[in-house]
Parts: C-alpha cells; sequence; structure tokens
C-alpha cells in the first residue's frame, strides 16, 4: 500500500463522519427530505380558476380531464400549491358537495379547507398534482349574536371556542416561536364577523328548522361550527338558536319589527 493512497484513506475516514453529520443537518425537521408529491393538510385558498378542456395543455387521452386549479398554502409545509381539480372531483363545503363548475360561482378565497393530493402522470409523462379529496375545516363555537348586517349576508358573534378550546391563534403550535408562553385559564370571548354564503351556510332555530340570518336576534345565544378565515373573520357553516336563554328561541320579526330589535319571551317559546 503506497504512502499517497495511505493518506487518501486516512483522509477519507475522517471525513466521512463530517459528511454524514453535514447531510443530517441539511434534511429538514424530521429528518427526512420534504416530498410534497402527495400529502394532506390544511390549505387556505388564494386563487380557484376553471379550465377550458379543450387547450392545449390537456391531456388528450384522459377521460376525466382538468376542470380547474386550486392554488393556496398549506400552513404546516410553509409551501404554496397548485392543485388541478378534475371533472369527477367533488369538493365539500358543509353538507354540500360541489362540482368544480360549481365551485366558481361562490366566494371561496381565504377559505380553510383539508385537502389530500397526490402527483400523477399523464400520457405525455408530464406530472401533475391532483387533489383527492377536500373538505371545508370546521371550528365549533358559541355564543351571542351580536348584529345582522343590512342584507344579511353577515353576523356579528361575541363568541368563545366551543369545548374549552382555545382559539386557533392562541394554541400553543400555532404561536410565534419568539412569543412568550402564555397558558390561558379559559376560552377568551372575541368578537367574530361570520359571513353568511347561502349555498353553505345553515342557520336554525332551537327547534331545528331552517331560518334566514335576518331573523336572528341580538343576544340570541347560539351554537354551531364556523370556517375560520381570519383571526376575526369566519364564515358560517352551521349556527344554531340555544333555548332557554329568556330570548325568542324562534327566529324571525313581527310585522312592526325593524331589523336590530330585540325580542324577549319566555324561555322556550
Amino acid at each position: 500500500m503506497t504512502r499517497s493512497f495511505q493518506q487518501s484513506l486516512r483522509l477519507t475516514i475522517f471525513a466521512l463522519p463530517l459528511l454524514i453529520v453535514g447531510a443530517a443537518f441539511a434534511q429538514p425537521s424530521g429528518g427526512r427530505p420534504r416530498d410534497l408529491s402527495a400529502g394532506s393538510g390544511l390549505l387556505t385558498v388564494r386563487s380557484y380558476e376553471l379550465q377550458d378542456p379543450s387547450v392545449s395543455t390537456q391531456d388528450e387521452a384522459d377521460e376525466d380531464p382538468i376542470a380547474a386549479i386550486l392554488t393556496g398554502v398549506v400552513e404546516q409545509l410553509d409551501t404554496s400549491l397548485k392543485l388541478a381539480v378534475r371533472r369527477s372531483t367533488r369538493i365539500t363545503l358543509g353538507a354540500k358537495d360541489f362540482k368544480p363548475e360549481e365551485l366558481a360561482d361562490l366566494s371561496v378565497k381565504g377559505l380553510p379547507l383539508n385537502v389530500e393530493w397526490v402527483t400523477e402522470r399523464g400520457s405525455t409523462g408530464k406530472t401533475v398534482k391532483v387533489l383527492r379529496r377536500a373538505h371545508l375545516a370546521s371550528f365549533d363555537i358559541e355564543g351571542q349574536v351580536g348584529e345582522v348586517e343590512e342584507g344579511a349576508d353577515a353576523v356579528a358573534i361575541l363568541a368563545t371556542p366551543a369545548g374549552g378550546r382555545l382559539w386557533l391563534e392562541d394554541e400553543e403550535q400555532n404561536r410565534p416561536k419568539s412569543a412568550p408562553r402564555v397558558v390561558a385559564a379559559e376560552p377568551r370571548k372575541k368578537k367574530l364577523k361570520c359571513s353568511i354564503i347561502p349555498e353553505v351556510s345553515r342557520i336554525l332555530d332551537a327547534q331545528g328548522h331552517p331560518i334566514s340570518a335576518a331573523e336572528l336576534q341580538p343576544e340570541q345565544r347560539v351554537a354551531g361550527s364556523v370556517a375560520m378565515t381570519g383571526r376575526a373573520s369566519a364564515v358560517v357553516i352551521e349556527l344554531r338558536i340555544v333555548a332557554g336563554d329568556g330570548v325568542c328561541t324562534r327566529g324571525g320579526r313581527g310585522p312592526a319589527d325593524k331589523p336590530g330589535t330585540k325580542r324577549t319571551l319566555t324561555p322556550g317559546i
């Protein structure tokens, strides 16, 4: 064994542990390289655009063509994704499944969706990330009705998270690392502006009968689920009046009532 070969061997043996350590530090957290070819997560919608099935970018051999492109940010991965939505895919918002073309008529920007996606390869060899499933992420709240906006397209609720949960921004895993640790004794109240999307939102009286947002009365106790679109904004998924609070539990107004008029009745009536 020559002296130069011995020296090279010593250098290789010495450098090998450093290479291994360096590779470990190069990996993302968790020790594995990030693979976005398939996955799931909470995606905040940034845009949603219909696609013309006749355009040249479509795979002519595809029997289930791409109907739309969904773009958003997956918070857990801290990355933006562009997902192809096939014609057969259904996106669930509340209790309803929407076809891709139906979703284009709604204001979906900012909505939080739980999504699953995979990467598929077409007959031309081109790969594309394809949406497999998507449903609106819900958050349970309870509180009191504040104001109902003109046109009844939004309602203000002085709300707290249901079941003793904290608001999303208060949960430990969502707080900035630089922020001081705060242990909340109980969920805090805050004013939440809840938008109404007629095709998605359901509002029920205490007996479970559908009512309109305009029939809600100030100070009525309500509970239900919303989709959080910001710290102080949400979209109603389902909201129901809670019986037994001394305020009208049926919703609705008499002929002389004006928007915002409080009606105090016997509990449960």
